[in-house]
């Protein structure tokens, strides 16, 4: 894992630090919620399939319309993020917490920090893409929305969302224990060599 100290440039250090003191009232929740999500323990993996299913089996017995559930989330939302900084400090005193923790906890700031700058670089790809290329844009986002439109259209919203928040909170693990990198492999051995084989026809 990368280290706070040989990260890179001063300002993404900065930003670093600002994403780390932002996060810093959460930084036991977080701690925990990383060790479930990578599969620390060999369980993990049916704890969070459990958890998720109860709650969409949950909605799906209230039967709540798109926007009561989108208004309910935020509401939670809102209340965690406004109450669980005063129990927290009641919950977990600040003199328990480590140095191994503080590591970790950097950590995992950093592949937030990652995340955040990968998602940041797609964007840019994306504007760079419409100005240069704004047919082959246009194209592949027109197709890509149809393709969305069409799955929408056949799968069950909410079966839809289940299987997205579970491919969502797997993802970290399946990371870990290397599944998506050999996805990775898998598609790019195909699309290299896809490319060749168009070009010689």
């Amino acid at each position: 894992m990368t280290s706070l100290l040989n990260f890179g440039p001063t300002d993404q250090k900065k930003q670093l630090n600002k994403l780390k003191h932002d996060l810093e009232d959460w930084r036991e929740v977080i701690l925990h919620a990383s060790k479930i999500l990578t599969w620390e323990k060999a369980f993990y993996p049916a704890v969070i399939f459990a958890a998720v299913t109860m709650h969409f089996l949950f909605l799906w017995y209230l039967d709540l319309s798109a926007l009561t559930q989108i208004s309910l989330t935020l509401l939670c939302l809102t209340l965690g993020d406004y109450l669980y900084p005063i129990v927290g400090k009641l919950v977990f005193k600040p003199d328990k917490w480590t140095g191994v923790q503080e590591k970790e906890f950097e950590e995992i700031c950093v592949s937030i920090f990652g995340a955040k700058q990968c998602l940041c670089g797609f964007l840019h790809f994306l504007i760079v893409t419409k100005e240069k290329k704004s047919m082959l844009f246009l194209v592949s986002v027109s197709a890509f929305l149809l393709l969305l439109a069409w799955i929408g259209s056949t799968i069950d919203n909410l079966v839809l969302t289940y299987l997205c928040a579970l491919f969502v909170v797997y993802y970290p693990g399946l990371c870990k224990i290397g599944v998506i990198a050999k996805v990775k492999d898998v598609v790019g051995g195909v699309f290299c060599s896809a490319a060749p084989a168009a070009k010689t026809d």
